[in-house]
């Protein structure tokens, strides 16, 4: 009999995006805009998304406000927009930043337009350490951050110079502890544990190597920046949530990236409706 293809050998659960929410943008000369103003002092959860994929995943969550009926989206100091919607009951933001260096100016901004904020929380894409122990679609949880800005790197092992950052108690509780068991999304699982963050695209097997020896499940390229931005704001904490696209070996494509962000999304979703914080 033929051997069975693995998931690895087949194409992805998603290909393509279904319809998609279509924010109304809001502005200060819109009836709506003092609705944006009070909805946006009130918003507790901001979600930071960086590729076209992570954004999307993350925007087919949002419901309507309730008194707008719709999601809406204005303009951050005229840099980019922020959407504004609710997710479980809760009031939440979005924001698509951007990439490297970048990245903490475009949280920073949004913040101040956000004065209530208490999580970050970054949904997306990440590498996988092992083929053998990971799969495509899977789900990582950073229970932990290693920021790898600044590291020293040697023949055999990368060594990071940063204290590495654990996460806030109450996210352990509401992200990382769920039974495995409870949470579907076909084939995918959701493992918690270390991430490793830089803001360089990897895929480069010896690298891999060397981070593996540091017990990472994964990597990504922000989450080190979200460490920083809850370093200078002592009441924001974050944690991000990716999931598997590739695993930075040498053989890196983007084939699985909406079936990631859309496994990375639906598993906030479903920790955020099973958890009372928050509200």
């Amino acid at each position: 009999s033929s051997k069975q293809p693995t998931r690895d050998e087949r194409r992805p659960m998603f290909e393509t995006w279904d319809s998609l929410p279509n924010p109304r943008y809001v502005g200060k000369n819109d009836k709506e805009w003092k609705e944006v103003e009070e909805y946006s002092k009130e918003v507790k959860i901001l979600i930071q998304s960086c590729n076209k994929n992570e954004y999307r995943a993350s925007l087919e969550l949002l419901e309507p406000i309730d008194n707008v009926k719709t999601v809406i989206k204005f303009s951050a100091a005229g840099e980019f927009p922020i959407v504004l919607g609710n997710i479980a009951n809760r009031k939440c933001a979005l924001v698509q930043t951007r990439q490297g260096l970048q990245c903490p100016k475009d949280i920073s901004i949004s913040l101040d337009c956000l004065p209530k904020v208490e999580v970050i929380i970054g949904i997306g894409i990440a590498f996988a350490i092992s083929r053998d122990e990971f799969k495509y679609g899977d789900v990582l949880i950073g229970r932990s951050i290693t920021d790898y800005e600044n590291a020293k790197i040697e023949d055999d092992k990368i060594t990071p110079r940063l204290e590495v950052r654990q996460v806030h108690r109450k996210l352990d509780n509401i992200f990382c502890l769920i039974n495995p068991d409870e949470w579907k999304f076909h084939d995918s699982r959701a493992i918690a544990g270390s991430i490793a963050s830089k803001a360089e695209l990897i895929n480069d097997s010896s690298y891999i190597a060397k981070l593996a020896k540091n017990n990472h499940i994964g990597g990504e390229m922000e989450a080190c920046f979200l460490q920083r931005i809850c370093n200078d704001h002592e009441k924001i904490n974050c944690i991000v949530i990716k999931g598997v696209s590739d695993f930075a070996d040498g053989h890196k494509d983007d084939r699985w990236q909406i079936t990631a962000a859309k496994a990375a999304a639906n598993y906030f979703t479903f920790c955020l409706k099973n958890s009372d914080a928050f509200l």
